[in-house]
């Protein structure tokens, strides 16, 4: 996430949408002063993606910055779903199943992809940090039935 009190703005990363490259292009207006950029242990919710927080959680843990992406000028960015569903499968198996790109067969991402569609229909709570990715993008948009992000592009437009 992005916030700047000068420019009033505010960019939400929604994972795996292109928000790593808009975050880079965004840091010179970032008066977080990185503050949404690292993982790591927070007091209430454990070890989280500080970059990918939902507004739920925002709301509930940064209410500042919560108030700020409901009145400033707010972006996030989408991306087609099963798109996104299968680059967040690739990263999670590099990123904590320990793959290397070249063995990221047809069968590995088949098998955790079945395996992921189980877990998250049978989770009802927050994701934990490993299945981060896989957080629904309107959690990043909509609050408690109410649009905040003021203007959603779609990454293949």
């Amino acid at each position: 996430m992005i916030v700047s009190d000068q420019h009033k703005f505010a960019f939400v990363h929604i994972p795996k949408c292109a928000g790593t490259s808009v975050r880079k292009a965004l840091r010179p207006i970032d008066e977080t002063i990185g503050k949404f950029d690292q993982i790591a242990h927070h007091p209430e919710m454990g070890m989280i993606h500080y970059g990918h927080i939902m507004l739920a959680d925002l709301a509930a843990h940064f209410p500042d910055y919560y108030a700020k992406v409901c009145s400033f000028r707010s972006v996030a960015i989408v991306r087609d779903p099963q798109d996104r569903f299968f680059s967040a499968v690739f990263q999670r198996l590099r990123e904590f199943k320990g793959y290397k790109q070249s063995q990221i067969t047809p069968s590995v991402v088949d098998e955790e992809a079945r395996a992921l569609v189980v877990h998250l229909e049978a989770t009802t709570d927050r994701l934990d940090l490993q299945y981060v990715h896989f957080n629904r993008q309107s959690d990043y948009v909509w609050n408690d039935d109410v649009r905040i992000i003021e203007r959603v592009f779609a990454l293949d437009r």
